[in-house]
Order: C-alpha cells, then sequence, then structure tokens
C-alpha cells in the first residue's frame, strides 16, 4: 500500500500482515502399518443367518490393511461368567482398508442360533497379537419375511368398498368364469 509522504512524518502506523510456515518433509519408501478399531458391535442377528460382526476401522498406515483374524465365541444369555461356549469361529477373509481411510468392515460367522440373547466374547488380531478383545451383548430375531412377501400381504389386505382386495379377486375370477361357461353354453345350443 502507498501512502503520501506527508502521512510518514506526522507518524501514522501501519500494519503488513504475512505469515511464514517452515516445512521439511522426508520422503521415505519404509512400509508403515498400523490401524485402530473404532467401534465393535453385532446387529441384530436373523435366525439361520450368519453372525455379522461389525468392526469400524481406521487404517493409519501407509498400505492397504485389515486385521488378520477376529475369533468370536457365544455364550448364553444367563452365562455372565461366560464359561459354557455354545460355538465357536474364526474370520480371516476380511476387506482391507485403503491408506489414511476409516470404514466400517464385517466379520461373518457362520454359526447358527435360535431366537433369543447371548453374550460373545471376541478377539480382534494383528499377526497373532491381541489388537482388542472384549464382550458384546446381542440379540437373534425372527426371520423377517421377505419384501415381496410383505408387498403382496399389504396388497391383498387392503380393503377395496369395504372388502378385501382378495375377496374382489375372487369375486372377479368367479364372474369371468360364469361368463365363459355361459358363451360356451350358447355355443353348443347352435
Amino acid at each position: 500500500r502507498t501512502v503520501p509522504k506527508a502521512a510518514i512524518e506526522k507518524g501514522l502506523v501501519s500494519v503488513a500482515l504475512g505469515a511464514r510456515i517452515d516445512v521439511s518433509l522426508v520422503v521415505a519408501e519404509e512400509v508403515v502399518r498400523g490401524f485402530l478399531v473404532r467401534l465393535v458391535d453385532i446387529p441384530d442377528v436373523e435366525e439361520t443367518k450368519p453372525i455379522r460382526f461389525l468392526m469400524k476401522i481406521e487404517n493409519t498406515g501407509n498400505i492397504s490393511d485389515t486385521p488378520s483374524k477376529v475369533h468370536l465365541e457365544i455364550f448364553d444369555k444367563y452365562d455372565t461368567e461366560l464359561k459354557d461356549l455354545l460355538g465357536s469361529a474364526d474370520d480371516t477373509k476380511l476387506e482391507k482398508i485403503k491408506p489414511f481411510e476409516t470404514k466400517e468392515i464385517f466379520a461373518e460367522f457362520p454359526i447358527k442360533l435360535a431366537k433369543d440373547e447371548y453374550w460373545s466374547k471376541f478377539k480382534i488380531f494383528k499377526d497373532g497379537e491381541i489388537l482388542r478383545e472384549g464382550k458384546i451383548y446381542f440379540r437373534v430375531v425372527e426371520k423377517r419375511p421377505s419384501v415381496i412377501l410383505m408387498a403382496l400381504t399389504k396388497c391383498f389386505t387392503k380393503n377395496i368398498l369395504g372388502l378385501k382386495l382378495w375377496i374382489w379377486l375372487l369375486i372377479i375370477i368367479g364372474v369371468v368364469i360364469l361368463i365363459l361357461g355361459s358363451y360356451r353354453l350358447g355355443r353348443k345350443k347352435r
């Protein structure tokens, strides 16, 4: 900014804003592996479906990575001491997470359970080392009907002029049969 010479001589002050940042970066070809487990959960499981163990993983390394194994043990809801094992399984086929990314991934276990509530004990491994372990309480719920079945049920239970749709369909089918039958009888008389 320029100012007249007279203004400088009178003692006016001007301020110039600015900043300087010195950055020193070192580029190396070193592989850094690491991740943090931010969240674990077992959402409601439908009967006859495998157990899905949810993990929110933050990859802090510079290569794609994932836990090497997740181990799950299942116990009855009344077994708070976790002594009577109902089943256990491991999952090693986990989705990889890109470097510096946070993502929700699932481990799946082919353990089939009846509708009830259960305790689970889990261990998340990174190359043989336990990264995180704990207990989770979860539920197995009734198998939900398919979307098509629910839509058909809703459609056929709908009232039209005071009668259910399925009754109207039966009436229409009956009328069509009567019309076709009388048409055939009329043709036979000729």
